[in-house]
């Protein structure tokens, strides 16, 4: 059941001073604006309006993620297990599957499951392929390369050892359950059951890619697995010298010149720019009632037909958006009008300005896994970075 406002003060508004509850002037200012009742409509359909349990006040819950992105105040602060995605090899996640279903069997054991295998032996002789890997690679020869190709031919045969060893746990498992369904903490042994199976299929992914690099194919980085908690993410070429690559999503942001953020993608892989503005835009002219005057972006949306769409169909009134490649005659009179190069300028601004959701808002790194959990988190840190916005041009 949806609860949009709290009917009863928190026991904190109770307890604590009347000077304590005073809020700074850009807290006081998001906080008037959070009372705009039209934030509440997207939570009506999740919900029923009568049935089931009292959902925390949707006024409450705004708040609460407001702090939780603006001044990293939740939990996350407090774990250090969790890490960026980082650059994963085919071998280092198979070394990792194989000690996650180690440790996952070996809680289904604990549990009081006979699991008839044992998979924990071949944790100590994978990680000791892993270490020879880095070992060979430093000496840079063609026999290391045969080397390091053979070491991760038998990690491959060990992780698929580990696998068939961990299907037969679940199956024995869960025949355990059905039997034995008075089991203690008997959901927490299902559960258990179940991220293990999870496993299996996702080391499996990751075992037939691998497969594919010894035999000599590379498998394409749009379904390339890098990760063992969070599939959806991609490896991303960025082209940088320091960080060649990166793993995760690929995130457009259009703002105004305010800088507030008008709209946002979160998409799987590395997508090419061009074709996502047009949609963009035609977003943005359906919420504001007309097309934009002007629209800037920088070389990778810069095709012809993009130029023709958003004047033609879209209505927009100019584009200023530089092209790759040597420019034509013609090409270049209108790149060097001010106009154009004005707004070039102004957009060149916009990367201090996608800065700031990152370091300040949470966009750097999502603690949802998969893209709808990617997509929810950069959703709070574009409300966040708005009520911010709007928040310091009303003062």
């Amino acid at each position: 059941m949806l609860r949009t406002v709290g009917d009863q003060p928190s026991l904190w508004e109770a307890l604590l001073p009347p000077e304590v509850l005073g809020l700074s002037p850009e807290l006081a200012q998001v906080d008037s604006l959070l009372d705009d009742a039209r934030f509440f409509d997207p939570f009506r359909a999740l919900f029923d309006p009568i049935l089931g349990r009292p959902s925390v006040p949707i006024k409450v819950y705004l708040r609460l993620m407001f702090l939780k992105n603006r001044y990293r105040l939740g939990y996350e602060t407090l774990c250090t297990d969790e890490a960026d995605v980082t650059y994963q090899t085919d071998s280092s996640l198979l070394t990792k599957a194989i000690g996650m279903a180690a440790r996952l069997v070996e809680r289904i054991q604990l549990a009081g499951v006979a699991a008839r295998t044992s998979v924990v032996d071949k944790v100590a002789e994978a990680c000791s392929g892993a270490h020879s890997i880095g070992v060979w690679l430093r000496r840079r020869t063609g026999e290391a390369k045969d080397e390091v190709l053979k070491i991760i031919g038998q990690i491959v045969g060990l992780a698929e050892a580990t696998m068939a060893d961990a299907t037969r746990v679940v199956v024995n498992a869960r025949r355990h359950l059905q039997r034995h369904p008075d089991t203690p903490r008997a959901g927490r042994l299902a559960a258990t059951i179940d991220e293990l199976d999870t496993l299996i299929e996702r080391a499996g992914r990751v075992i037939g890619q691998t497969r594919q690099r010894l035999a000599g194919q590379v498998p394409p980085g749009s379904t390339r697995p890098v990760s063992l908690h969070d599939t959806d993410a991609r490896p991303i070429r960025k082209g940088r010298l320091g960080k060649p690559a990166e793993f995760g999503y690929k995130a457009q942001v259009v703002d105004n010149d305010d800088g507030i953020v008008l709209d946002y993608t979160v998409e799987i892989g590395n997508s090419p720019d061009a074709p996502m503005l047009v949609p963009a835009i035609e977003r943005i002219s359906r919420r504001c009632g007309r097309p934009p005057d002007q629209v800037t972006a920088d070389r990778g949306y810069g095709k012809a037909r993009v130029d023709k769409v958003l004047t033609d169909e879209v209505g927009v009134g100019y584009v200023a958006i530089p092209r790759p490649g040597t420019p034509t005659a013609k090409r270049r009179a209108e790149i060097d009008t001010p106009e154009f190069r004005e707004l070039v300028r102004w957009r060149t601004g916009a990367e201090g300005r996608i800065a700031c959701p990152k370091r300040q808002h949470g966009w750097a790194r999502t603690h949802l896994t998969g893209i709808e959990g990617a997509r929810t988190w950069c959703g709070h840190g574009v409300l966040d970075h708005n009520l911010t916005k709007i928040a310091r041009l009303q003062q």
